[in-house]
């Protein structure tokens, strides 16, 4: 395991059904994460509520979008993803490497 961090990119839709401040309690979590995984926190856009063009659910026909860019190791994206896999208010996930 290096010490060579890369840039990465994550998209996440959120579910924010039932509570105001999902969002960014949401990012807040995002980024203590990143944090505890020895990363650092670039950039970070709230896009909004969006309609999905094909939602998973039909009870979720829209959801709030949220872009962090963060630099990690190689293993982190991995063990972000495990870490938010089983968290309620994340609809889906996206990791891509800048």
């Amino acid at each position: 395991m290096g010490d060579k961090k890369r840039n990465y990119e994550a998209t996440l839709v959120l579910d924010t059904r039932g509570s105001n401040e999902s969002a960014d309690s949401m990012i807040s979590k995002m980024s203590e994460i990143i944090a505890s995984l020895n990363g650092e926190v670039k950039k970070v856009d709230n896009l909004g509520s969006r309609t999905l063009a094909r939602p998973q659910n039909k009870d979720l026909p829209d959801a709030v979008y949220v872009k962090i860019n963060f630099e990690i190791s190689p293993e982190g994206p991995a063990a972000i993803k495990e870490k938010l896999r089983l968290d309620k208010s994340v609809d889906r996930i996206l990791i891509e490497q800048v």
